[in-house]
């Protein structure tokens, strides 16, 4: 018990300072129908980007990219550069009341952060230098709630790092992990408003979440990751017209 909570405080303060991975958008889409598209694009953890088609009336594919650049905001030589992408193929169901979607998929992406600190008291100025390489893998089950132009959605999604290397830099002690794995968990509230009601609308959102990792190793040292995650955007979706009989 004292070594998983020695870990969840080691874990914390990683988590607070150079992040070598930044969770992505939650890309729900919540597709109805086939031949309806949506996009959006939001800023929060990084800047996001991500669309999804519906090919069937219930099978849809996503996609996405985070990009996250603070060099010009550079303060105490804080700073992160952190970019990713990713492609999913999911089965969706949609009533007037409620949906649900499970997209799995796969991407990558590259991190790097500096987080210096002031100590205080007993504790020792301190800077971390961290920088990486992954693939991932994902699978993401959602479940909405639908009210006229609401939606509100529950997402948990689970993803399987493997980083081909990662560099840690503290103080001016390297470590350096190569070929390392990681499953990350990342539960996630969306609410939805679209301005109009049926199609085409713009709508805005906002997601908000929280990521932890499951390690199994308590001697070594966690990954250094974002722990909160939230997200404010603009979206559009588009459905394609139903045929109509032709004139003679």
């Amino acid at each position: 018990m004292r070594i998983a909570v020695l870990h969840l405080l080691v874990t914390l303060c990683c988590s607070s300072c150079a992040s070598v991975y930044i969770s992505s958008l939650r890309n729900v889409p919540l597709l109805e129908k086939q031949g309806e598209f949506q996009g959006n694009a939001s800023f929060g953890n990084g800047m996001n980007a991500n669309g999804a088609f519906a090919l069937t009336n219930h099978i849809g594919i996503a996609a996405g990219g985070l990009y996250a650049d603070n060099r010009y905001q550079r303060y105490n030589n804080t700073y992160r550069i952190h970019k990713s992408a990713e492609v999913g193929l999911g089965y969706f169901n949609h009533t007037d009341r409620t949906s649900f979607e499970v997209y799995t998929g796969f991407g990558g992406g590259s991190g790097y952060a500096q987080d210096s600190t002031f100590g205080w008291f007993f504790f020792n100025n301190s800077q971390v230098i961290a920088e990486g390489r992954y693939e991932k893998y994902y699978i993401q089950p959602t479940f909405a709630f639908n009210r006229r132009r609401i939606q509100m959605a529950i997402t948990m999604r689970f993803t399987y790092l493997e980083f081909q290397d990662i560099s840690i830099t503290d103080n001016g002690d390297p470590v350096h992990f190569s070929q390392k794995t990681f499953l990350m968990i990342e539960p996630s509230f969306t609410a939805k408003f679209f301005i109009l009601q049926h199609t085409p609308s713009i709508f805005v959102f906002t997601q908000a979440g929280f990521n932890f990792v499951d390690q199994k190793d308590y001697n070594e040292r966690s990954l250094p990751y974002s722990v909160l995650h939230y997200n404010f955007g603009v979206g559009i979706r588009l459905a394609k017209k139903p045929r109509t009989p032709s004139q003679h």
